[in-house]
């Protein structure tokens, strides 16, 4: 380690003692750092400022929009501009929808630079052809998106169109959520000791007006008298018993379920027609939209 660095003032002071200071060589270094760093920021600062200048005065009136930056700048402003448009069409009447709240996009500004730009091409008794950007900027002006709402049902639609050429992915989560069963408060139905179905979910594939049919076997957490956990494999039925209202005009339904919950070994057995696993009996509940 370096000794400590002194610097003596041999100024003479016409009262009081001579002033003393005493760095060491890390302050030294760090205070050079943080020095550099603030005279590099401003700098930086500047200049991006004047980049932002610069780009903002190449896309002015009389300046040819063929910039990257012009470009970048009237593409994004478009894309905010359609989203907006397309959040209004549906949702412009609404400010709640099946007890969900609507959320609300904000309109995009267009880029500082259009408005003296398309002045020109814009002001009145000009007969003339707009050019794409004025076109853009004289529709937003004009554009009344109360004259556009089509509700909800066009959403749908929306969504069915985007989706196409990537598969029945929509699809196939509206059917999990309509048919996925989540189970609780499950307990054997015979005689002796009580074992108790903690948790556990299964899928249903048919339906026979308030009877629902399992298709593949469902998983259930099994409490065991001696308190062990283990992991069951279970097949069965359920019964629409009811909805149970959850507010903003949504319902829960609830179904009684009666299934085997069987281990793998009594899965084999029951294949081959020989009864095994345990009855039980039980809730569920699905989220239907």
């Amino acid at each position: 380690m370096l000794p400590p660095l002194s610097i003596y003032s041999n100024a003479r002071v016409p009262s009081g003692p001579v002033c003393v200071l005493s760095l060491s060589s890390r302050t030294v270094v760090a205070a050079g750092i943080l020095v550099t760093l603030l005279l590099c920021v401003p700098r930086t600062s500047r200049a991006q400022d004047t980049t932002s200048s610069a780009a903002s005065a190449a896309c002015g009136p009389g300046a040819p929009l063929t910039g990257k930056v012009c470009q970048k700048q009237f593409e994004t402003w478009q894309a905010g501009e359609k989203k907006w448009r397309d959040n209004r069409r549906v949702w412009g009447n609404y400010s709640h929808y099946r007890g969900i709240r609507v959320s609300r996009a904000k309109r995009p500004d267009p880029p500082s630079w259009i408005q003296s730009y398309c002045q020109p091409e814009l002001a009145p008794g000009v007969i003339t052809r707009l050019s794409v950007v004025c076109q853009a900027y004289d529709e937003y002006l004009r554009y009344d998106w109360t004259q556009h709402l089509e509700g909800p049902q066009s959403a749908i639609t929306y969504s069915q169109h985007v989706q196409t050429g990537t598969g029945d992915a929509g699809g196939f989560v509206e059917f999990l959520l309509r048919h996925l069963h989540y189970d609780g408060m499950w307990t054997n139905s015979q005689n002796g000791p009580r074992v108790y179905g903690l948790v556990g979910t299964h899928l249903t594939l048919a339906q026979m007006g308030r009877w629902y049919f399992w298709g593949p076997p469902g998983v259930l957490l099994l409490k065991q008298p001696d308190g062990r956990t283990d992991v069951r494999i279970t097949l069965g039925v359920d019964f629409l018993v009811g909805d149970l209202p959850i507010g903003h005009g949504r319902r829960l339904p609830i179904y009684v379920s009666v299934a085997k919950a069987m281990d793998k070994h009594e899965m084999r057995a029951l294949q081959h027609n020989i009864n095994a696993g345990m009855d039980m009996v039980g809730l569920s509940i699905s989220l239907r939209r």
